[in-house]
């Protein structure tokens, strides 16, 4: 298999929805750029309070906790930014 060397043919990047919980954000950003993949792009960080009562969701329920684990964005690509 070739490898897309990101200049030629389309462009094409990644979605992560990573938490603390997820691969080392830093490590999957370099096994990003290995595999070719021309960007990352972060999930926006929600700000919704875990307790709150009433959940924004169609389906109601409680608000999952994996959002309050969600990187901020702008701090997490610095990051990135500094080892990619």
């Amino acid at each position: 298999m070739e490898r897309f060397d990101g200049k030629t043919g389309p462009k094409v990047g990644i979605f992560s929805d990573g938490t603390d919980w997820s691969m080392p954000l830093v490590d999957f950003a370099v096994a990003v750029e290995e595999r070719g993949f021309t960007a990352l792009t972060l999930n926006e960080h929600p700000h919704i309070p875990l307790n709150s009562p009433r959940s924004q969701f169609p389906t109601g329920g409680p608000i999952p906790e994996r959002y309050a684990r969600y990187y901020c964005p702008y701090t997490a690509l610095a990051f990135v930014a500094a080892r990619t």
